[in-house]
């Protein structure tokens, strides 16, 4: 779980760290990755979905997943306080909407990546994982 936690936020920072982009579009690509990364892994006959929300769902119940859940939780809380801080210097540049707070632009965020997770999933196309991107993103919006 460390290992496929680690390689996820590598990826992630690996976007939220170009300085050549606006904090909008910063996330905006995030999603971009994530929508092409389900599409790719279907057309390869891969699973869609997500091994941390898998994970998730089956370790609430199961004593026995306690440590692999107690990583996806630490993990999610250091992800969204990344998270609000780059929205929240997105804010300061009034690149990024000022009607919420970034915590909680950073849970929208987070639940858009779950939502594409589990849509894709469940077999939705290109065009329902984008609608949840652009549903978030709206929340970003100045």
């Amino acid at each position: 779980m460390s290992t496929y936690l680690a390689e996820a936020d590598e990826s992630v920072d690996a976007v939220l760290m170009s300085s050549a982009m606006t904090v909008l579009d910063r996330v905006s690509v995030l999603f971009d990755d994530l929508i092409d990364s389900e599409m790719d892994r279907r057309a390869a006959g891969g699973p869609s979905g997500c091994f941390s929300v898998n994970t998730a769902l089956e370790a609430s119940d199961d004593p026995e997943l306690a440590v692999p859940l107690q990583q996806l939780t630490a993990n999610l809380h250091r992800r969204l306080s990344i998270m609000a801080d780059y929205l929240r210097a997105g804010q300061s540049s009034g690149d990024i909407s000022c009607t919420l707070p970034p915590r909680a632009q950073a849970e929208i965020i987070n639940g858009a990546v779950v939502g594409i997770r589990v849509a894709a999933r469940v077999g939705s196309g290109r065009e329902a994982l984008r609608a949840i991107a652009d549903g978030a993103l709206i929340a970003l919006k100045p």
